[in-house]
């Protein structure tokens, strides 16, 4: 199945770069259910085209997401959604509701809590633009 790749590249993503906002739709897609674990996406020379953007671009945002491990590449095969392998017992449950369940309460010490621009890595991650404020948050969690 090919991606929607209908995106308006001049209002999405408050000067977010190109390559981040077709990884955002792309993640979106996938984990929206449009594109199947294990199956192929088109080339990049198909998505370049879908997108209307260069293939620098579109490899640059296929590389984020298979550095997050969204996306498989097979040499000679193509470019794949990720399967998800869920193993047994690896639903996680909230902190708090966990250390409810032992009768404990829980609480938390905030060490730290403010506003600034992101660093590269943090934008990238985040899929902000470098811009944007992002919180910065560090916690102790109680028991």
């Amino acid at each position: 199945m090919t991606p929607s790749l209908d995106i308006d590249w001049t209002r999405n993503g408050e000067g977010t770069p190109l390559y981040m906002q077709l990884a955002r739709s792309l993640r979106e897609h996938i984990s929206g259910g449009g594109i199947d674990p294990g199956s192929a996406l088109p080339s990049e020379r198909d998505l370049s085209e879908l997108a209307g953007l260069s293939r620098v671009t579109v490899r640059k945002g296929i590389k984020q997401l298979i550095d997050e491990g969204v996306l498989i590449r097979k040499q000679g095969s193509g470019t794949f959604v990720a399967r998800r392998i869920e193993a047994p017992g690896a639903k996680l449950n909230s902190f708090s509701d966990d250390t409810r369940s032992r009768g404990e309460d829980p609480g938390v010490v905030w060490i730290y809590r403010s506003y600034a621009l992101p660093t590269e890595e943090e934008a990238t991650a985040l899929g902000v633009a470098a811009s944007a404020r992002v919180a910065r948050l560090g916690r102790v969690r109680l028991a």
